[in-house]
């Protein structure tokens, strides 16, 4: 049976994703086609209408047309070969449906099911407990799950409302701050630098469980604003403290839902997803506050709902589960011929020899390369397949990679770390492939590698395995032989407001644009105009 998952309603980051029989075949977000970063459309004319909420649209004036076009020319398919479509949301004339609705090809499923099937369903485990949290769903900013022998069962939710949402409450502290409505990895870093005292926010920001709560966004506002003003620095203490607390009473209000749920229904084993998932910080504080197993799913935002709902749908249709999801390689791969021709459209050409060992060499010495190899992630972070990657110890390496993504002096980076040396460089070592957790750095290794280590010691790192992603294992391999780290400064390759690259040409023109010293485009390597070599 072919499914085609879409993430078109109820959600910011569209996308689709392709299940056959069960397997999960592959799956993108539209932003990285269609280039418009955060994209969620609307027929002209008609803001905010979906699939869900206006029945006189069809599918074919909503749908992620470059993302489904991918997937299913691809594969050789055509629409008419997919027996059915599960969209994220339901429809309004549905209204208070907590379970899927099917009407003929279509299966709507609902924003957090969609959410917790993905997390669920990709998990290592047949049985967890599953939290999604994010801005609001149909009903809800927060959802418990059961997960049981492949049946996922809601068990609780917190409503959401005008002006009550957990993403939302998020949000607003970041406008305030300065970072806008898509700035909320800052705010995360940022609070690094604070002292938090979530207590400050609890007349408008405090979650006790699913039922007892103060949330109310216009009153967090208030607060917010109270404490700094437009012409206060980014980098002060009154808005580093700000972030601290916003980050702390988040932390604090996923641990006591978590709480609130293992009560109910307790289990060792927890998966999140929600767009509030991407908090790596909040993640690795509930995991530890729980004493849990925790899987976070690589695209935990509303563009993975797309695959969500196509698992989902696979379930409910009798289709057998799919594997545990090790990887985040699930979009558009680099062709070697395709690659060739984009370099030389642009006068490039190859080093000769091995572009794995090149790239590593320029690495040791110093130099910040492009790595456009394999599949496009799916999901918001660059995990060795489109990365900018550099020395994490060189000196400056933090400052000039920062200037080239045109971000704050003081933003961390992400290293990617041999998996099985994790344990030398890291307190806890217990945070898995998608950059979804921090981790502390042995006091002792920081000064090796301070171009990865924020403010606080902390880092968000990535394990890399055997098998996973050769390439990438290669050349950290490789680097690790150079350099003795057996890790790499690894960031998303992308400008400032921009969306990842996915294309062989897209790589060649922000690897030039951006002034990178070289750049690996599949199994080749070219140093580009201007750099040292």
């Amino acid at each position: 049976m072919i499914i085609l998952g879409l993430a078109v309603a109820t959600c910011e980051h569209h996308g689709a994703a392709l299940v056959i029989d069960g397997e999960i075949i592959s799956a993108v977000e539209e932003e990285r086609l269609n280039r418009q970063k955060h994209y969620g459309w609307s027929p002209p004319g008609r803001p905010g209408a979906n699939l869900c909420n206006d029945p006189s649209l069809t599918l074919n004036d909503v749908m992620c047309r470059e993302s489904v076009r991918h997937l299913l020319d691809e594969r050789g398919l055509s629409l008419s070969d997919v027996d059915v479509i599960a969209v994220n949301g339901v429809p309004h004339r549905h209204h208070g449906a907590r379970e899927c609705v099917r009407d003929g090809r279509y299966l709507f499923v609902p924003h957090h099911l969609s959410h917790a099937a993905l997390a669920a369903r990709t998990s290592p485990w047949r049985s967890c407990n599953v939290l999604t949290v994010d801005g609001r769903g149909e009903y809800e900013t927060a959802a418990f799950f059961t997960y049981r022998d492949g049946v996922l069962a809601r068990q609780a939710e917190l409503p959401a409302g005008d002006g009550r949402s957990l993403g939302g409450a998020y949000e607003t502290v970041t406008r305030v701050i300065g970072f806008g409505p898509h700035g909320q990895g800052q705010t995360m870093a940022l609070a690094a630098y604070g002292r938090p005292s979530s207590i400050r926010l609890a007349p408008a920001f405090s979650v006790r469980s699913f039922e007892d709560f103060e949330l109310d966004e216009r009153a967090l506002q208030t607060l917010a604003e109270a404490r700094t003003s437009p012409e206060t620095e980014l980098h002060d203490a009154a808005n580093s403290n700000l972030a601290a607390d916003i980050q702390e009473a988040l932390e604090d209000a996923l641990v006591a839902l978590a709480r609130d749920g293992q009560a109910r229904a307790p289990s060792s084993q927890w998966a999140i997803a929600g767009g509030v998932a991407l908090n790596c910080r909040a993640n690795s504080v509930l995991r530890d506050a729980l004493g849990v197993d925790l899987w976070v799913p690589s695209a935990a935002h509303d563009a993975g709902t797309a695959l969500g709902a196509a698992l989902e749908a696979a379930h409910l249709l009798g289709e057998p589960p799919c594997e545990p999801l090790r990887t985040a390689g699930l979009g558009p791969e680099i062709e070697g011929e395709r690659a060739r021709a984009a370099l030389e459209a642009r006068g490039l050409s190859p080093v000769e020899g091995d572009a794995i060992e090149t790239a590593a060499e320029r690495l040791a010495g110093g130099g910040v390369i492009g790595w456009a190899v394999g599949r496009l992630e799916y999901g918001p972070r660059a995990l060795g397949f489109r990365s900018i990657v550099a020395h994490p110890g060189h000196s400056g390496v933090q400052d000039r990679v920062n200037a080239i993504k045109t971000r704050q002096r003081w933003r961390p980076f992400g290293p990617s770390v041999l998996e099985e040396h994790a344990n030398a460089w890291f307190v806890d070592s217990d945070f898995g492939p998608f950059m979804t957790f921090t981790a502390d750095v042995v006091p002792a290794q920081r000064e090796r590698v301070s171009g990865v280590v924020h403010e606080d010691g902390s880092t968000r790192p990535q394990a890399v395995d055997q098998g996973t992603n050769p390439p990438w294992r290669a050349l950290i391999e490789a680097f690790h032989q150079r350099s003795g780290v057996p890790m790499v400064l690894n960031t998303s390759f992308n400008g400032r407001d921009e969306a990842i690259v996915a294309t062989e040409e897209q790589a060649v023109e922000s690897a030039l644009r951006l002034g990178l010293d070289g750049l690996v485009l599949g199994s080749c390597y070219v140093d580009l105009p201007g750099s040292a070599r």
